[in-house]
């Protein structure tokens, strides 16, 4: 499933560029640098994203890690004469593992507050290719050393999260991320985002 996820990734990536860099449009837009569209980008964004997520982090007592679903917001200012973007990210998380010695399945949700920063890089025209990170406050639900069965109470943790991706027509942006926190709650996300606002003026 998580190789699936990646292919269908580098294909849309892929699609992305091929388009972008498709004949006919003269080479004024074609051969675009990366400072030269951050100065024209409008500063304000936000973006709505959706995804799957993965549960990465093997446990003991627990296998067959099933794929859950990720949604949440995220908002971002472009800085002016730079290639870098900062924002605040508030997402949601979940999937389930099965206890070795139960055949019932186990969820594991999480929520988190982060402060972001992204740097740009122009590959194509329209197409943009970002890698970050993330800094902040997860909340987790059950966690590695809780009792089969236990009721989960919610903690707070400490999360980072390292990310790479893209944003075609500064509308759709794809993300690859990491969340590392809890180990129980570390997770692999794979979310499409549509972006409002941004792009050029």
């Amino acid at each position: 499933m998580k190789k699936g996820w990646l292919c269908l990734f580098a294909a849309l990536g892929l699609w992305c560029g091929a388009w972008a860099q498709e004949p006919g449009n003269g080479p004024e837009e074609t051969a675009v640098s990366t400072p030269e569209v951050r100065r024209n980008v409008r500063r304000f964004e936000a973006e709505m994203a959706w995804g799957a997520t993965f549960g990465y982090a093997r446990l003991a007592d627990q296998s067959n890690m099933r794929m859950g679903f990720c949604a949440g917001t995220e908002y971002r200012y472009n800085l002016r004469r730079t290639p870098l973007d900062v924002g605040l990210h508030f997402f949601g998380s979940f999937y389930w593992r099965e206890p070795r010695a139960s055949c019932t399945a186990r969820f594991y949700n999480s929520s988190r507050m982060m402060g972001v920063v992204d740097y740009n890089l122009v590959v194509a025209r329209r197409v943009e290719c970002f890698f970050g990170a993330g800094l902040g406050t997860v909340f987790v639900g059950p966690t590695a050393d809780m009792p089969v069965g236990a009721a989960a109470e919610w903690s707070s943790r400490f999360g980072a999260m390292p990310r790479v991706g893209v944003e075609c027509w500064s509308h759709l942006r794809l993300t690859l991320g990491y969340v590392w926190t809890e180990r129980a709650n570390n997770h692999l996300m794979m979310t499409i985002g549509v972006v409002f606002g941004g792009g050029r003026r």
